[in-house]
């Protein structure tokens, strides 16, 4: 039977080949953090870029913005925006020539990095009338994350902002919520609704039928200034493109999210306490300070 010392001694050797392990993982540049990575898992790993867009005001150029969680890590950070795929732009200062996009979309395309933690895209489109995929990518010392929507350039408005986000409850179902800016008066109705592979999920509208497939499944509702979606039964089969439709005025709006359900994070109350912890921690620090004075 082996001593204490013994045990001990395989413990720390066991705990040093882990954290090898760990360190290997994420030795490639700009790949995807393994499971061994300690720093990427869900304590230290904020969520990825969420994205906005609209049109300027005089130009009618379209800008899409991409909001990241800053993790100072070096290299870094550097951002990149695709276009169905085809690349559009990039920070990234050593680009091989073959990643260089065409002339004509450099000519009216441009990628800057705004401080403190935006990547913004500025875009003059061309007067075709389709919605195109677009996708950020935001490279964070030796990992990145990215996100996608696809919007309609017809359907924005004058810097009115659309912004989605999704995550899976611990039941296993989805809960997205698209985020709009109220329109100028507050008598206008508003109603808001979801749709996938042309299909109604559902909408705040009681009177609208969705698809036979989501029947009973899903629910929305609508406040102020949030759409939000509570899909059951959710598949994992292959990765859809979600898309959230506002309707203030003749025009809805519509912002689009691609998800994926192994990569969905959680929504847990972890994920509360990781965005508030600081208001947190503040509440419980000062009431017992109260309690001792009163």
């Amino acid at each position: 039977m082996m001593s204490c010392p013994s045990l001990a001694a395989c413990f720390v050797s066991l705990a040093c080949l882990l954290c090898m392990m760990g360190v290997a993982t994420a030795t490639d540049p700009y790949q995807k953090p393994g499971f061994l990575d300690f720093d990427s898992w869900f304590w230290n790993t904020p969520r990825g870029p969420q994205m906005y867009s609209c049109l300027t005001y005089i130009e009618r150029n379209l800008r899409v913005d991409c909001e990241f969680p800053e993790t100072h890590k070096i290299p870094g950070p550097f951002c990149e925006f695709k276009q169905d795929g085809r690349l559009m732009g990039s920070t990234y200062p050593n680009n091989p020539v073959h990643l260089i996009p065409n002339i004509e979309t450099r000519r009216r395309a441009n990628v800057s990095l705004v401080p403190p933690n935006i990547c913004r895209l500025t875009w003059m489109p061309m007067s075709d009338d389709r919605a195109y995929t677009y996708t950020c990518r935001v490279y964070q010392g030796n990992t990145w994350k990215e996100n996608s929507m696809a919007f309609h350039q017809s359907v924005a408005s004058g810097q009115t902002s659309l912004r989605i986000s999704s995550c899976l409850t611990k039941e296993q179902n989805l809960q997205m919520s698209c985020k709009f800016t109220p329109a100028a008066d507050p008598k206008l109705p508003k109603t808001c609704y979801y749709m996938t592979e042309s299909k109604m999920i559902g909408s705040s509208n009681s009177s609208t039928v969705p698809d036979s497939t989501f029947k009973n499944r899903a629910n929305v509702s609508i406040s102020d200034t949030t759409c939000e979606l509570y899909l059951k039964g959710f598949s994992d089969d292959k990765p859809k493109n979600y898309t959230c439709f506002i309707k203030q005025t003749a025009s809805p709006m519509s912002v689009s999210e691609i998800v994926d359900k192994s990569k969905l994070q959680t929504c847990s109350a972890w994920c509360v306490v990781q965005h508030s912890g600081a208001a947190l921690l503040l509440a419980f620090l000062t009431f017992p300070l109260l309690s001792e004075l009163l």
